[in-house]
């Protein structure tokens, strides 16, 4: 991490309305931080088997279906029964369920179109809202065009909104979508953008590896210096105007 990464991300994640995804760790690692924990678990198996093992200081789980070999094909072609499930489980755990679904579903679900547009077109946002306590829309693959950006995540929002009034919306982003470079200030513009639609945004700082093959190096230095972006753009705004 960059020098004083580490501070400027305290800064920015811990407080109570930041979860924080924390893998197979324990929720030790955020001891003294006030955000909140979550699992996150790529199939109903998976679920299963983590709700069975001590989930002390953990409040949700994050399920995320995508066409790949850990999501089960019959998972991946009945996302809302599948979301479901997954919020039964959870919530008999006193879990809230986030519910992300990729765009490579409709890999599965309607072979040889543009993603973006069956997405939206096979309403796979209420499909994920229904059911769960928050949706996060995986809109990374096109974070560097942020018109399209914007406009994929306002009616992705609408859809799962109109599933669930109640569900909470968040948006995708990251430091290298399958190793693709971004600078800070592209993913600035693109929250500014939709900063009023969502109630947060998922920061994703991948590494190569099996579940992405092509991320190569975590490029944490991106998501830094995006805090800072937005940091700077709250306490300006936040300051009255002069008289």
């Amino acid at each position: 991490m960059t020098a004083g990464g580490a501070t400027v991300a305290k800064e920015v994640l811990d407080n109570p309305g930041t979860t924080v995804l924390i893998g197979s760790q324990s929720p030790a690692i955020l001891q003294g931080w006030d955000s909140q924990t979550a699992i996150d678990v790529k199939s109903l198996p998976q679920l299963e088997q983590r709700l069975n093992s001590p989930l002390a200081g953990v409040s949700s789980v994050l399920y995320d279906p995508e066409d790949w070999t850990f999501t089960p094909v019959s998972e991946q072609i009945n996302l809302g029964a599948s979301v479901q499930q997954a919020a039964e489980l959870a919530h008999q755990h006193n879990l809230t369920l986030i519910v992300a679904p990729a765009l490579d579903l409709t890999k599965r679900l309607a072979p040889g179109t543009i993603a973006t547009s069956s997405y939206l077109s096979l309403n796979l946002p209420a499909a994920a809202a229904t059911s769960s306590d928050a949706v996060e829309i995986q809109a990374q693959s096109i974070e560097g065009d942020t018109s399209r950006y914007a406009a994929f995540v306002k009616t992705a929002v609408a859809l799962a909104k109109a599933a669930n009034p109640n569900v909470k919306v968040y948006a995708g982003l990251s430091t290298n979508p399958s190793g693709r470079y971004v600078t800070a200030e592209e993913l600035f513009a693109d929250v500014q953008a939709t900063r009023s639609q969502v109630a947060g945004y998922w920061m994703n700082v991948p590494a190569g590896g099996a579940s992405c093959p092509l991320c190569g190096s975590p490029q944490p230095q991106v998501a830094i210096a995006l805090f800072k972006l937005v940091a700077q753009a709250d306490q300006q705004s936040s300051v009255p105007a002069s008289s």
